[in-house]
């Protein structure tokens, strides 16, 4: 029997970014496929930390969709930011930082930009792209208990 795939590795696998990725999977994981209509190009340039290496793609997939998903469930905007916090703070202590150039160290090259076919890269990635994915699934449930 084949195991079914995480929900955001439909996008990933697909070639999306991380954003958009943890975005997507969250939204059909809580049948909020309106949601993607707005979020999947909109998320288009958070790849790679904005394409700047700063806040990783995953994070922001996370983050905006425990605000769009709770907030359309009722929850109010301190409890979001309350359950944010948590998701950042999860994440921070898993992988020491929210930075995608952190986790990216040991890809960088010498100008100072990813190597993007670098063996190891891609399944560095895609365990980023899983917890972001699991971390902001728990933060959601928990929102809506």
């Amino acid at each position: 029997m084949m195991k079914k795939k995480p929900p955001p590795m439909k996008y990933w696998d697909a070639k999306a970014n991380c954003a958009q990725s943890v975005s997507c999977g969250l939204l059909d994981s809580f049948d909020f496929t309106e949601g993607k209509e707005i979020l999947y190009p909109a998320l288009i340039h958070f790849g790679a930390g904005i394409g700047e290496y700063s806040v990783c793609g995953a994070i922001t997939g996370g983050l905006s969709s425990i605000g769009l998903i709770l907030s359309k469930k009722g929850i109010d905007d301190d409890k979001i930011r309350e359950l944010s916090e948590q998701f950042k703070k999860i994440i921070t202590e898993k992988f020491n930082s929210l930075l995608c150039r952190d986790y990216m160290k040991p890809y960088f090259t010498e100008n100072d930009e990813i190597d993007w076919d670098l063996k190891g890269r891609r399944e560095k990635c895609t365990e980023m792209v899983q917890k972001a994915f699991e971390v902001a699934k728990n933060i959601i449930v928990d929102g809506l208990k």
